[in-house]
């Protein structure tokens, strides 16, 4: 197995489609934007599960009636968002041995506040 030393980050915001962050695209994005499934040549169940996962991110919290300071939604399950978000985490870098998936979605706690660490 070789060494990881590329990084690549996991983490839902605004604007960014797909929540990849990394400098290390094997396939450049064209001006330099960011990076989505088809720079890191992602099989289409990752990029399906990332879609889904972003999506639910989308609806639940970054489109929350309270815009001046998202939260999840009461019933939403943040605990089951986040396990699939390890899942993703752990596919990638699966697929891509090369790199270390770093987990940004994790700063997200359950009230929906970010925890900067």
């Amino acid at each position: 197995m070789p060494a990881t030393t590329k990084r690549l980050m996991l983490y839902p915001d605004y604007g960014a489609p797909w929540g990849l962050w990394s400098g290390d695209a094997p396939i450049p994005e064209p001006g330099g934007w960011l990076p989505g499934p088809k720079n890191f040549g992602f099989s289409e169940e990752l990029e399906s599960a990332l879609r889904t996962w972003l999506d639910q991110w989308q609806n639940n919290f970054a489109q929350s009636p309270q815009q001046e300071q998202h939260t999840w939604p009461r019933d939403f399950d943040v605990d089951a968002w986040t396990a699939e978000g390890d899942r993703l985490a752990d596919m990638i870098e699966t697929e891509l041995l090369e790199f270390t998936v770093e987990r940004g979605y994790l700063s997200h706690d359950r009230r929906g506040n970010w925890m900067l660490n």
